[in-house]
């Protein structure tokens, strides 16, 4: 019953918001969303979940429910998710982590407040997970590696034992990362990329091996 759930609000309404609803609405009573974009969003139209404001109503808000989950998607830019989950804090709001029952997490790996772990995946032991961070359905965190905050790690990634990734990253759909690599801050690693060397922070890679992406010009 959902008197028995933990309630929480989902910050953003859109098709990412609608995926966690999916997956973890039988765990968690998702009371409503806010979105600052949208008067009837993705969730709302598909879903039925109802919207109880923006970004200004959560000084109210959260006398009534203060958890909250950043359900806002990520192709690159970390910002808008960091963003949110600064100024949830400094209102007061609680961060739950979304881990799914098919997903298999050792017990002494750390899981950072506000994370999202989906469907199928593996995090072996002596992992470090930052706060914010989602890891996408079917991938796998091998053992010791290290995560920064705000990261977002699209399906099917492989990150090898003892890698490290920096703040704010994006690693795209079906990338490997061997082990030992150091993944800076602010990166964008291309889908089905492999990084066998050390990645600089701001960096934007893709390929095998992974390679600086050059612009084109316009």
């Amino acid at each position: 019953m959902n008197s028995q759930k933990m309630r929480v609000i989902l910050i953003g309404g859109g098709k990412f918001a609608g995926l966690l609803y999916y997956m973890f609405n039988k765990t968690y009573d998702f009371i409503g969303y806010i979105d600052d974009v949208y008067d009837h969003a993705y969730i709302e139209e598909n879903y039925g979940l109802k919207k109880l404001g923006t970004s200004k109503d959560l000084p109210q808000i959260v006398s009534f429910c203060n958890n909250a989950i950043i359900s806002i998607g990520s192709t690159g830019d970390a910002s808008t998710r960091s963003k949110y989950y600064e100024k949830l804090a400094k209102i007061g709001f609680n961060f739950p982590s979304l881990i799914s029952k098919t997903s298999i997490v050792a017990d002494n790996a750390f899981i950072g407040s506000g994370a999202i772990i989906q469907q199928n995946v593996i995090i072996d032991p002596m992992v470090k997970i930052g706060k914010n961070c989602v890891i996408s359905s079917g991938s796998i965190i091998r053992h010791d590696t290290k995560i920064g905050n705000n990261v977002f790690i699209a399906p099917s990634v492989i990150l090898n034992g003892s890698s490290i990734i920096g703040d704010n990253t994006f690693i795209g759909t079906g990338a490997t990362v061997i082990q030992k690599i150091i993944i800076g801050n602010n990166c964008i690693i291309g889908a089905a990329s492999c990084a066998i060397e050390d990645i600089a922070d701001n960096s934007k890679v893709a390929g095998v091996p992974a390679r600086p992406i050059v612009e084109a010009i316009k």
